[in-house]
């Protein structure tokens, strides 16, 4: 018994070589024969006659010989030597079909992966030209623009700035201005040092209103 500083208990040698198992790829066809033979008398005894059981009970045995429920590529395999039929099967006749079944010349199954660790998960394969896509979609979509809406878009935003600045609104009219159209200007034909005009609200938000 191993200790570290007199405090961890590690264990005995067992213990370590059931940590240190790897994972294991078995198919019916890798067990060995008389793994099928003892699960076979096994499952006689259960039920009081070793030279013969129900063709029912073979999937259990096929099953507790790997471990795991058999991959649909597998019951192919083993009915292609067990066929589903009413009755018992003999030992000799048991014994013949898995050696057959062994020696099998046909495309095996593909072995599955028994482990207590979880296989890591296969990573998606994409192109260059649709990575790239995807970052400028990403860097659009999740950035925030360092300037203003207004000096981003060029235009208002928000119903405030759309009619509150330059219109009065008297009681009883309509607060949305009537007969104009706006017209968007870029930001450099709105700059206070083209043309020599004050900074006005109309020029700092792009938006100038020509009445008709």
């Amino acid at each position: 018994m191993a200790t570290l500083f007199g405090m961890t208990y590690f264990g005995d040698p067992e213990s370590f070589r059931h940590a240190q198992r790897c994972p294991v790829s078995q198919t019916v066809k890798d067990v060995c024969r008389e793994k099928y033979v003892e699960l076979f008398l096994k499952k006689g005894r259960e039920h009081l006659n070793e030279s013969s059981i129900r063709r029912a009970l073979l999937p259990q045995i096929f099953t507790d010989a790997v471990g795991r429920l058999l991959s649909p590529g597998e019951y192919d395999l083993v009915l292609r030597y067990f066929p589903v039929q009413p009755g018992n099967i003999s030992i000799e006749e048991y014994t013949r079909s898995i050696d057959l079944m062994k020696v099998d010349r046909a495309v095996s199954p593909p072995p599955i992966i028994t482990s207590v660790a979880k296989s890591p998960a296969d990573l998606i394969k994409i192109s260059n030209r649709s990575w790239l896509i995807q970052i400028e979609e990403m860097k659009h979509k999740h950035r925030r623009d360092p300037l203003g809406p207004t000096d981003a878009y060029q235009r208002p935003v928000t119903q405030n700035m759309e009619y509150g600045w330059d219109s009065m609104v008297f009681p009883g009219e309509s607060a949305n201005p009537l007969h104009e159209r706006k017209s968007y200007h870029p930001k450099g034909q709105t700059d206070v040092t083209v043309g020599g005009e004050g900074l006005t609200l109309e020029s700092y938000y792009g938006v100038e209103y020509i009445r008709i």
